[in-house]
């Protein structure tokens, strides 16, 4: 009798365990609920790194051509150029070329007019941008809010180049003529 009892017991304990881990499985999946979003925003996450994460790749190639002797005013910056000053090229800096499902990329250098303000000096800079469409505003926002940018200041109506959104940000994201602007400093004049 005593056998029957014990029995008893443990299924009692096992059913108490189970319910407390159905309460705790309830509780997490309701919190994770609660941050909003949900997959698009993890995918919104995922892409904005990947752009970040490219642009830096990019700028470590561009940053080891010049150290290895490259004169800036050399730099081969398309992405058709070959040679031993071209970026993109494995002879010269081998930067990976870039996923055009984001946008038009373009790097911009010495010569093409683009200055980030309140970047270095208000010479030219060597910057990679991707100009994306509008409905890639919502990428634009997450990788804005990732670098800690202000969404209120993220226009640059006049469209002259000078990159003046963000002052001082070397990286950044904003709405521009006919679509929205990614851009990245290479490399501060």
């Amino acid at each position: 009798m005593s056998m029957l009892q014990d029995n008893k017991g443990n299924a009692l304990f096992l059913i108490l365990i189970a319910v407390a881990l159905f309460a705790a499985l309830s509780y997490a999946v309701t919190q994770s609920g609660r941050s909003g979003g949900g997959v698009e925003r993890e995918s919104l996450l995922i892409e904005s790194g990947k752009m970040v994460q490219y642009s830096s790749s990019v700028r470590d190639s561009l940053l080891r051509l010049i150290l290895t002797g490259t004169a800036e005013t050399n730099l081969l910056l398309d992405v058709a150029d070959v040679g031993e000053d071209a970026l993109f090229s494995t002879e010269g800096g081998g930067a990976i070329k870039p996923d055009t499902s984001y946008g038009t990329w373009t790097v911009g250098g010495i010569g093409d007019g683009i200055s980030v303000q309140g970047v270095g000096t208000p010479d030219e800079d060597i910057v990679i941008y991707a100009l994306m469409n509008f409905s890639q505003g919502n990428l634009c926002t997450t990788i804005n809010d990732q670098l800690g940018l202000s969404p209120n200041n993220n226009s640059d109506t006049d469209g002259d180049l000078f990159f003046e959104a963000y002052p001082g940000e070397p990286v950044g994201c904003f709405g521009f003529g006919f679509g929205v602007l990614y851009y990245h400093v290479l490399k501060e004049r």
